[in-house]
């Protein structure tokens, strides 16, 4: 009884021992395949993360090309811009220069005629009033001329009143039958002679009557006298 519990218990410990040997080898080959799964799981990942990587590598290289042409055409558009509007801005400033030269020209030219209208105003109206100057002055000498003739035939007629009863209303007469007829005399001529009375110069027998009339008389009297007998 003790021999057949104890080949009992050997062949339990036996077939228990097999039973934990082929758990044991169950398990480190269900492990290993585990390991086999997991590291091809992981190798495809890497995989995957290599070919992710340059594809996003050649993505990055792509979009940098475009982004490098598309900063190259950018700036050629920039430069290009930049270009025509500083050819336009030269454009427009020569232009203006030219403009505004013109408009100096223009001005000067609007200024010297205006100077020209200025001064050809001047001198017209300085020759009106020279003119009028002159015509003024002729007139006031005009009247002054004939103011005193005015005055020297008056004063000539009243002064020769004092004459007629001795040479006649027209000086047709000789003064006391003696003197001579002074009738177209010329001016002169009997200017002198009145004056050489008065002064004692001229005259014969007539002398001594002669001077107490014309003694005292002014050289414009004389005149006025003279001039008036000369016209009778």
């Amino acid at each position: 009884m003790k021999k057949s519990l104890i080949a009992t218990a050997a062949a339990i410990a036996l077939f228990t021992g097999c039973t934990e040997d082929n758990k044991k080898n169950e398990t480190k080959s269900a492990v290993e395949q585990v390991k086999q799964e997991i590291a091809s799981q992981v190798e495809k990942t890497e995989d995957k993360v290599v070919e992710v990587a340059n594809e996003t590598a050649q993505k990055v290289e792509d979009t940098k090309e475009v982004t490098s042409n598309v900063v190259e055409e950018v700036k050629e558009k920039v430069s290009e811009v930049i270009e025509d509007a500083k050819a336009k801005t030269e454009e427009v400033v020569e232009d203006t220069k030219a403009k505004v030269e013109d408009l100096k020209e223009s001005t000067s030219n609007i200024v010297e005629e205006a100077k020209d209208k200025v001064n050809d105003t001047a001198a017209a109206i300085t020759n009106v009033v020279e003119d009028k100057k002159d015509e003024a002055t002729q007139k006031v000498e005009d009247v002054k001329e004939n103011a005193n003739e005015t005055a020297n035939a008056i004063n000539a007629q009243a002064l020769y009143t004092a004459c007629i009863a001795c040479h006649g209303t027209k000086a047709e007469k000789a003064a006391l039958g003696k003197s001579q007829i002074i009738a177209g005399w010329d001016e002169k001529r009997i200017y002198d002679s009145l004056k050489g009375y008065q002064d004692g110069s001229y005259g014969g027998a007539m002398k001594a009557i002669m001077k107490p009339h014309v003694e005292k008389k002014s050289d414009a009297e004389l005149e006025a006298l003279a001039s008036l007998i000369s016209k009778m």
